[in-house]
């Protein structure tokens, strides 16, 4: 039950995250760079930012991706199989899914 509830916390954490950097989508290149024109914008500048933008798009791809593990977990959870190894079949440690909710492999399998 504490994975579990380790799963659901987790999951409202990372929708949060998401939905704050989606947020910063939305908003005009402008708005995100709090100008009210491009046009005295240095190129170097201009560079610095679009690499900040990638930078969170990666991030929030990051954490999509975390949070479909999540969801993952979840449903083999409430399907009666979320402590079981994919690799091998056996348990996963109660240890381990305390640490990481959303893992699919034992600690013997997740080393090889």
């Amino acid at each position: 039950m504490d994975s579990l509830n380790n799963l659901l916390n987790r999951k409202k954490e990372l929708e949060q995250l998401i939905k704050n950097r989606q947020e910063i989508f939305n908003q005009s290149f402008s708005e995100y760079m709090d100008e009210l024109s491009m046009y005295d914008q240095h190129q170097a500048d201009e560079a610095t930012m679009y690499f900040e933008r990638e930078k969170e798009l990666g991030m929030l791809e990051m954490l999509q991706l975390e949070l479909d593990r999540i969801n993952s977990a979840l449903n083999s959870y409430y399907n009666g199989s979320s402590a079981v190894c994919e690799r091998c079949g056996q348990e996963i440690e109660e240890r381990r899914l305390q640490r990481l909710p959303a893992t699919h492999l034992c600690a013997r399998c997740a080393q090889l």
